[in-house]
């Protein structure tokens, strides 16, 4: 091969290793964007499931309560 193929190759090497970079960035970049989404929906969903269990034991505590009179 003579010296200009061997810079063309070089060069697209290093371009194909560029690219090959920015979307191993964009993907980690994705990647923790999703688990910041999924642990916002965690906290969210704990949050209402605790509610729920606040509400489900005060409602039992009136109709106990209820039931005793």
């Amino acid at each position: 091969p003579s010296r200009d193929d061997v810079d063309v190759l070089k060069h697209e090497l290093m371009s194909v290793q560029q690219q090959m970079n920015d979307l191993a960035l964009e993907k980690e970049n994705e990647i923790s964007k999703l688990i910041q989404e999924l642990s916002t929906y965690k906290s969210t969903i704990s949050d209402r499931f605790q509610y729920f269990q606040i509400c489900l034991q005060r409602d039992l505590l009136y109709v106990c309560t209820k039931r005793q009179n």
